[in-house]
């Protein structure tokens, strides 16, 4: 029993190590926007949360969990139309999500559906667009 507290030291440290490569991959602060471009200015009372500024925008990981919840409310970005009799609105969140995913799920509320995007993407701002004049 003399080699016990040797072999004791062993298991401890192994689990300490152990331990260490089990941490949860670091976070990355996510700047994106929520636009909402309709054809007539009468549209956009289909979205009050987003006109509002009060839309819930929420992340999912790939198999569907949430793991981020914010809201669009103009954080990052101007509010409001960008020139006289544009239909367009744009509202910024800010939210922050686990890297090294394949990709993440971004749903609005009011809204039907989830976009994906990579990793690469989020970093560089996801950009939701709702309404009947979004491009593409």
């Amino acid at each position: 029993m003399r080699y016990a507290p040797a072999l004791i030291a062993l298991a401890a440290s192994s689990l300490l190590i152990l331990a260490g490569c089990s941490s949860p991959p670091p976070d990355m602060t996510v700047h994106g926007t929520v636009e909402l471009a309709v054809q007539t200015f009468d549209e956009n009372q289909d979205y009050p949360q987003i006109v509002q500024g009060d839309a819930q925008v929420t992340v999912t990981n790939p198999s569907g969990t949430v793991i981020a919840v914010t809201t669009a409310d103009g954080s990052n970005v101007p509010q409001g139309p960008a020139v006289l009799g544009d239909e367009t609105l744009t509202w910024g969140f800010t939210v922050k999500v686990p890297e090294g995913l394949s990709f993440y799920g971004i749903s609005v509320s009011g809204v039907d559906g989830t976009i994906h995007f990579t990793e690469a993407q989020m970093k560089l701002g996801p950009a939701v667009c709702v309404g009947d004049a979004c491009g593409g």
